[in-house]
């Protein structure tokens, strides 16, 4: 029984981080193809942000114990929470293009690198939101993502792989404004799902419980 919990409340965890990022990328594809304009982020730069917010992290967060009860609407309380923030990221990256385009004189590859930062930093966001009820070692796999972003973003090498240029210090500034902006968004959106959806006390499972019919 306790192996059961365990796997169904992880996937419920670990499907808003591939749902979130289903629609903000149906979203993307639709605007950008709409507008005509060039899709934000080039392929190898989408692996490096979806290893950092999604992949490594779902890793993790898959195999820890979790002792919630199963409740009906797994499908339900996902979408509630995937589907909002994804548009919220969405939302962000295209704030950000909105404003190289309107500004104007900046290069392709640092409009790029700024729709790179802003998703990474949302992402990351709903990465915590998900992770809740906060443990030292969750605290741990979202502060190692932040240290890998931040790598990713600093040391050479990956800069020149994964073709990242910083943003010229406006571009940057719109970047993090609305990266901040979304977070915030984000955050907001937890509280409510929380209160909507509250989750029950962990139960503890004991022999006696299992055998009972």
């Amino acid at each position: 029984m306790a192996e059961g919990r365990q796997v169904i409340a992880n996937i419920e965890r670990v499907s808003v981080l591939f749902l979130s990022k289903t629609t903000y990328a149906v979203v993307l594809s639709i605007v950008f193809g709409a507008l005509m304009w060039s899709f934000p982020f080039l392929p190898r730069q989408l692996s490096a942000t979806d290893g950092l917010t999604i992949g490594i992290p779902a890793f993790f967060l898959a195999l820890m114990s979790n002792p919630r009860r199963y409740k009906p609407g797994f499908l339900k309380r996902s979408l509630a929470m995937a589907v909002p923030a994804g548009i919220i990221v969405a939302t962000a990256v295209l704030a950000v293009q909105v404003y190289s385009v309107a500004a104007g004189g900046f290069s392709a590859g640092a409009s790029r690198t700024a729709s790179v930062v802003t998703l990474s930093l949302v992402a990351l966001s709903v990465l915590a939101a998900v992770s809740r009820p906060v443990s030292a070692l969750r605290m741990a796999i979202i502060a190692a993502m932040c240290l890998g972003l931040v790598l990713l973003m600093t040391v050479p090498i990956l800069q020149e792989f994964f073709m990242l240029e910083w943003p010229p210090p406006e571009l940057t500034i719109a970047s993090f404004a609305a990266a901040s902006v979304a977070i915030l968004a984000v955050l907001a959106l937890s509280q409510v799902h929380a209160r909507r959806y509250p989750v029950d006390r962990p139960a503890k499972v004991t022999q006696n419980s299992v055998a009972r019919p």
